[in-house]
């Protein structure tokens, strides 16, 4: 997955569109995009315990294949809808985890993601 670079300076996180399935089965699909906080943005900030990282699952973000925790596919899952688009904010999939500047700055932003969100959603697993 090739991400975009953020502007920490315009508060700009990335927000994971999940394309909508009846069918609870099927592979979670979804696309990045960028947005400003200083903006409205209209998003679910997901909470959730990453569980164990050594074991992953595949979803499809952008037509490439990423690999999360067990306990995330399942929430991710879980928060699918079937005929609309659910736009979220989860930190393993909005955050490019292999850029330590990144992840920290967002990191410093997570009290305004959060609150800026429209719900927040925390899964027990």
């Amino acid at each position: 997955l090739s991400y975009d670079k953020l502007d920490p300076s315009a508060s700009q996180i990335r927000l994971l569109t999940i394309i909508p399935d009846e069918n609870d089965e099927n592979p979670v699909c979804g696309s990045l995009h960028t947005v400003s906080l200083n903006d409205t943005c209209d998003f679910d900030a997901l909470s959730y315990v990453w569980g164990d990282t050594s074991v992953t699952v595949d979803i499809s973000v952008d037509n490439c294949i990423v690999g999360v925790t067990p306990n995330l596919h399942a929430f991710l899952r879980k928060i699918r809808q079937p005929n609309t688009e659910r736009t979220v904010w989860v930190d393993y999939v909005c955050i490019n985890q292999n850029n330590i500047s990144e992840r920290n700055s967002q990191v410093a932003l997570m009290c305004q993601i959060y609150s800026n969100a429209r719900s927040v959603v925390a899964w027990l697993g």
